[in-house]
């Protein structure tokens, strides 16, 4: 996980000292921004391991790698970065654990904040990676586990100007590949992760 995360601060580094050395040519460029989120963990065994949510911090940096000639499409490379608790109960107990995720997502924008220099007023993008997001499941009230849940994930979004700020709305779905049999008893399933956020877009649009 620490080769995971020290490959992607380098990615985000190098990516924005070449957008910058590129900048006047306008084909490449970097955006990124900051907000919360309300996670949702999906088709667990509610009777044994406890409905789970979680209220996280976001920051997300891309590098936009591509631009459609004269067009506010861009496609792009990046990340986003989730850091909060997750709130989980257990015979009516409640539980707060640390988590987070860092996944790794292409995407195609347009629209509004695309890219620095966009002047449209409203826009947004698709997108899809793979996600790697660290969950810890309370067992029992006297013991934990902490899992880290991987797999495919899809995001979507809206950008448009709020109260003189630029803000995006966004939603991502992961469909994690590990099977909670492996825990013993909470399910026979995997448990997937929904998001739903709001954030900043940090630059002048």
């Amino acid at each position: 996980m620490k080769k995971i995360i020290f490959a992607l601060a380098l990615l985000m580094i190098g990516s924005s000292a070449f957008a910058q050395h590129r900048r006047k040519k306008k084909k490449t460029s970097f955006s990124h921004a900051f907000g919360g989120s309300y996670v949702v963990y999906t088709e667990a065994d509610n009777a044994a391991a406890g409905q789970d949510l979680a209220s996280v911090l976001n920051y997300t940096p891309r590098f936009n790698f591509y631009r459609v000639p004269k067009k506010d499409i861009v496609a792009s490379i990046g990340t986003d970065v989730e850091l909060g608790f997750n709130f989980s109960s257990y015979n009516n107990v409640a539980y707060t654990n640390f988590t987070y995720q860092i996944p790794v997502i292409l995407s195609l924008n347009f629209g509004h904040a695309a890219h620095p220099d966009s002047k449209s007023g409203f826009g947004g993008f698709v997108g899809a990676g793979y996600n790697f997001h660290s969950k810890t499941f309370q067992i029992s009230p006297a013991e934990r586990k902490n899992l880290m849940l991987k797999g495919i994930v899809v995001q979507g979004g809206l950008r448009f100007m709020m109260q003189g700020r630029s803000a995006t709305l966004k939603v991502s779905y992961t469909k994690s590949s590990y099977d909670l049999t492996k825990l013993g008893g909470i399910g026979d399933y995997n448990l997937n992760i929904l998001s739903l956020g709001i954030s900043t877009n940090i630059g002048e649009y």
